[in-house]
């Protein structure tokens, strides 16, 4: 697992990802379990 901050200046090409656990990860602040829950930025 890993950690990744995307620096681009275009909010479409930016996002902040935290992996919590093997099941769960921060996008942004939003924390989703991945074998169930859907992110998408737009919706926010």
């Amino acid at each position: 697992m890993h950690n990744e901050d995307c620096s681009k200046s275009n909010r479409e090409n930016q996002a902040k990802i935290v992996w919590i656990n093997s099941n769960t990860v921060s996008i942004n602040g939003v924390e989703l379990n991945v074998q169930k829950d859907v992110y998408d930025w737009r919706e926010q």
